[in-house]
């Protein structure tokens, strides 16, 4: 199992961390659930793609793989490691919105299988050009401005493709914060399918006897 604490003696105090640690687990053992919280950096990114792999060898081809996401966003470059290897697997990946999915929380929200990326009714979301955090002198500025021109359209271009708007839309809506002000208004937009208000295990296990019976 990924990531998953030993038992010590020693520290006292680490209970409470053993029992959360214990519960997201065998969410992810019992119904292939992985929480995606907080900030993307590289650390998050190893963190996930690990269970995603994890899961994906210890998981028959028909049952579906979530993803519970809620995050601000972060390192752009640690969110395309855990969409690589969502494609590559031979389970579908569902993906879940809850709380904000902006930034880099929405393209992972967006590149769920089509049909099975929900958004709970208090989901927000928000995309936006990607920040480059670069500091230097002008030439150094030149050298690196290939990349971010590359880059960025890189993801008006995967944008697009997940959504179904055309590149120029994308274009005009991420030249300043795009906000979402309900997640039906991001339904309607593409970024996910449904808005769902009944509990989360109710729905994979639904979404699971769905695909089971379609590839029987």
């Amino acid at each position: 199992m990924p990531n998953e604490k030993k038992k010590t003696k020693e520290n006292k105090d680490d209970n409470d961390s053993k029992g959360c640690i214990s519960f997201t687990d065998d969410l992810l053992r019992n119904y292939g659930i992985i929480s995606v919280f907080g900030r993307f950096n590289i650390e998050k990114s190893e963190e996930v793609v690990e269970k995603l792999i994890w899961a994906s060898g210890n998981s028959p081809p028909n049952f579906p793989i979530s993803l519970v996401i809620n995050s601000y966003g972060g390192y752009l470059h640690s969110v395309f490691p855990i969409i690589d290897i969502m494609e590559s697997i031979k389970q579908s990946v569902h993906t879940y919105g809850i709380g904000s999915c902006f930034s880099a929380g929405a393209l992972l929200l967006m590149s769920g299988e089509k049909g099975y990326r929900h958004a709970f009714p208090s989901t927000r979301v928000m995309i936006h050009h990607f920040g480059s955090g670069f500091y230097g002198d002008y030439n150094e500025f030149k050298d690196i401005q290939v990349e971010y021109d590359s880059l960025n359209d890189y993801l008006i271009d995967f944008i697009s493709k997940r959504t179904g708007n055309t590149t120029r839309i994308i274009k005009r809506d991420m030249k300043k914060n795009k906000y979402f002000v309900s997640p039906k208004e991001a339904v309607k937009y593409g970024i996910c399918d449904k808005v769902v208000e009944e509990g989360i295990l109710e729905i994979i296990k639904n979404n699971t006897n769905e695909l089971q019976k379609g590839k029987k």
